[in-house]
This record gives structure tokens, C-alpha cells and sequence, in this order.
């Protein structure tokens, strides 16, 4: 089996797993209403743009899951470079059509590749362990089924607890 991944931005990769071969990300963006975009990255600049720019701005900035062209380029790179299974790990499919997205395209690849998704039923940090665990199974030499089953189970047995510094933009956004 030649596997490999797609993840969203939002899992927030190190560089040393963006750099990877085998993993492909497509990248989620961020449009304020003044009409700026900024993609979902880990640079620190432009991390540190975007929150100064959030902190100035009086509405909060919609969020864009990745063009369907990001994903055709990805499947396509995948196909060129033969891989037979692909494990898609996305945002949690209750805040993102991301994972609704990906579903579509890459059925359209199915006589190219087997495809396995994974709705991450979180972001970030749990996104990345899943990836991890997933990567860690493929090594181990596991069946493609059964390490797309583990995979969900961990997201759907898995829980995140996040901390907010302030609710300022909670009720920036209308939900207090």
C-alpha cells in the first residue's frame, strides 16, 4: 500500500509534517468585511497580522473551507506520483463543509485510489494526533480499513477543553 494523507490547515502542522511527502494540505481562509483575506497558516507574521487585524476589527471575519481546485490539485499530484490509498482528516464536519468537499472530489478519484475520511469531530491538536496515529498505522503495515475505523474512533472518542482569555469576540460575534 502507498498511502497518503490530506489534512486542513486547521490542524495547524509543524513544519517538519507539512514537509512530509506523503501529506498533502489544503488551506482553509479567513475574509474580513473590509474584503482582506488571509489564509490559515503557522507563520508567525502573518499570524500576528491577522490578530492585530482582528483585534482592531469591529465584526468578526468569515471563515472559507479550501477551493474544490485545491483539492483536484492534491488528487491529481496524488494520482501522478501513485499513491493507492488516501486518508483525508478534515475539521469537524459540524462547523466546515470542508469535509462535505472532499467526499465529492475524491469520489471522483476512486479508479485511481481507495479513499478513507475522517471527520475529525474537532480541530488543531486533535486533527494532528489523528494524523499521527494514522501515519503510525500505515508503518505498522495495517489494513487500509482498519486504520481509517481506528482513525475515527479516535475522533470520535476523543475530547478537546479550550480556555477563552475573554468572550470580547464571542459577543463580537453574537453568540453572547
Amino acid at each position: 500500500m502507498k498511502a497518503a494523507f490530506i489534512i486542513d490547515s486547521t490542524a495547524s502542522l509543524p513544519d517538519n509534517m507539512k514537509n512530509l511527502a506523503n501529506v498533502m494540505e489544503v488551506e482553509l481562509s479567513v475574509r474580513f468585511p473590509d474584503g482582506e483575506v488571509f489564509g490559515d497558516t503557522t507563520d508567525i507574521a502573518e499570524s500576528e497580522r491577522f490578530y492585530n487585524k482582528l483585534e482592531t476589527s469591529e465584526e468578526l471575519p468569515t471563515s472559507s473551507q479550501p477551493q474544490p481546485v485545491e483539492f483536484y490539485r492534491v488528487c491529481d499530484q496524488l494520482v501522478e506520483e501513485g499513491y493507492d490509498t488516501v486518508f483525508g482528516i478534515f475539521l469537524s464536519s459540524k462547523i466546515s463543509g470542508t469535509l462535505q468537499t472532499a467526499h465529492m472530489i475524491l469520489e471522483e478519484y476512486a479508479d485511481h485510489f481507495n479513499s478513507y475520511i475522517i471527520d475529525s469531530k474537532g480541530t488543531s491538536i486533535q486533527m494532528l494526533h489523528i494524523l499521527k496515529e494514522g501515519m503510525a498505522m500505515v508503518e505498522e503495515g495495517r489494513q487500509p480499513e482498519a486504520i481509517a475505523e481506528e482513525m475515527q474512533w479516535i475522533a470520535d472518542n476523543s475530547r478537546v477543553y479550550v480556555m477563552l482569555k475573554d468572550l470580547k469576540n464571542i459577543v463580537k460575534g453574537g453568540r453572547a
